[in-house]
Parts: C-alpha cells; sequence; structure tokens
C-alpha cells in the first residue's frame, strides 16, 4: 500500500499542471495559423443563401446528396412492392 501511495503522490502534487495551461500561453495575443484557416472555412459555411450547411460545400456535396435523397426513394420504392408482392401470398 505504501507503495502505491508514494508512487502517486506526486502524481496527486502535480496534477494540475497535466490538465492546465501555463499562464504565458493564454497571456499571448497570438492567434495560431490554424484557426485562421478554421476562421476562413467557417465564414464559407455562415453566408445566408438558403442552402443546407451540408451542400454548401460545393458541386461534389451537391452530387453526392442528391445519390443519396435517390438512393433512399428507390429503397422505400423497392420496400413498397416487396409488401405488396408479400400481401399477395
Amino acid at each position: 500500500m505504501s507503495l502505491l501511495r508514494s508512487a502517486l503522490t506526486p502524481l496527486a502534487r502535480n496534477s494540475r499542471s497535466f490538465v492546465s495551461s501555463p499562464a504565458s500561453r493564454s497571456a499571448t495575443d497570438q492567434v495560431p495559423s490554424g484557426y485562421k484557416q478554421l476562421q476562413h472555412k467557417a465564414d464559407k459555411f455562415n453566408i445566408a443563401d438558403g442552402k443546407p450547411v451540408f451542400v454548401k460545400g460545393g458541386t461534389l456535396d451537391s452530387i453526392l446528396y442528391k445519390l443519396t435523397m435517390g438512393a433512399c426513394v428507390g429503397a422505400v420504392i423497392w420496400d413498397l412492392v416487396l409488401y405488396y408482392e408479400l400481401a399477395q401470398r
């Protein structure tokens, strides 16, 4: 028990340093370059143009959306045909 306690005591004493950032990092006013790129992409998706967010990515997103909707409609029709055929038996 004392071996376990002796191993965990330094971790418990220094646990705050594992989960928090140092004060010097939070005091800087510099913005990372990745954050600026993320803001640029977010501005593209936040435009109020009436499109849903999953179609704002461009032509590929629009094509994938239409293929997905077509597959869903096809699956519903296929199910209805199956139910009709099973009801005839």
